[in-house]
């Protein structure tokens, strides 16, 4: 292994055990991290979108997030330290994805956008719950048209529209990870455009794709031969050190930025100010 791929190592590992440490911190004793004030942005955000709150999808979503990034800590173990070609990537890509989207909840200034926001999600948490029900005959206590009606009614009465309304607007709200991510990234100080490209690198070897694959390794050619007046080469594949390595520090980013904004989304007014 090169010098660069030994610094990047330590480096990946420091930053896993400092997002460890955070975990450590934010959830351990009272878990105080996640108290939602009175009077702050987050508790009228709850007030409003109960029972489907948006200070809980956020608080769901970092803890997820940061679930995937300690576990690919865990995939390390001890050294030597072994870089994959695939599943650590994959990991990867779900702790973005999920920091990715406690960002896209909490970033909208407006009430509005952020209870929208929220409530689609739980739409397509309906149509995808239910789906996997259908599949395997699972009963469910209320009907998906009965779960849907429920969505539409909360956002109907927190932004003061009819339940038609609102279903409009829920279905028009797009809930791709793509957007998630894109707009994630400045906010975690990364380019749209880097922050769905890293992205894409991690779900190309998270399906296994083989451009991806081929793109995102690293490639050692070991053997050639022409069959039949066809070259045919034996390579040797393995995990990328270098991109492992901006990749998560890009995650860990995303979800430091997540925190940040979910503790100020969090604080009352009052609070912001004697701390200014």
């Amino acid at each position: 292994m090169i010098v660069d791929e030994q610094e990047m190592l330590r480096g990946l590992v420091e930053t896993l055990d400092r997002q460890h440490r955070a975990h450590k911190l934010i959830n351990g004793g009272a878990m105080s991290a996640w108290t939602i004030q009175a009077g702050s942005p987050l508790a009228g955000d709850d007030d409003r979108s109960h029972p489907y709150e948006v200070g809980h999808a956020a608080a769901h979503a970092l803890f997820v997030a940061h679930d995937h990034l300690l576990c690919l800590r865990s995939s390390f173990g001890r050294e030597p330290i072994v870089v994959h070609t695939h599943g650590q990537f994959t990991l990867a890509r779900a702790a973005l994805e999920n920091a990715a989207r406690a960002l896209w909840l909490l970033t909208p200034k407006d009430r509005a956008t952020r209870i929208t926001r929220c409530l689609a999600m739980r739409r397509k948490d309906v149509h995808t719950s239910f789906k996997r029900r259908d599949l395997v005959g699972a009963r469910s206590p209320r009907t998906k048209e009965q779960a849907l009606e429920d969505v539409n009614r909360v956002l109907a009465a927190a932004l003061g529209i009819t339940t038609g309304e609102a279903e409009r607007v829920v279905k028009a709200t797009p809930t791709s990870y793509r957007d998630m991510v894109r707009e994630a990234g400045p906010a975690a100080g990364i380019s749209a455009d880097t922050a769905e490209a890293l992205w894409g690198v991690c779900s190309a070897l998270a399906h296994g794709d083989l451009t991806g694959t081929l793109d995102a390794s690293e490639l050692e050619i070991t053997a050639a031969r022409s069959v039949k007046g066809r070259d045919i080469a034996t390579v040797k594949i393995t995990g990328s050190v270098g991109k492992l390595y901006w990749i998560t520090r890009a995650t860990a980013s995303t979800i430091d930025a997540g925190y940040d904004l979910y503790a100020r989304r969090a604080a009352s007014p009052y609070t912001l100010a004697a701390g200014s």
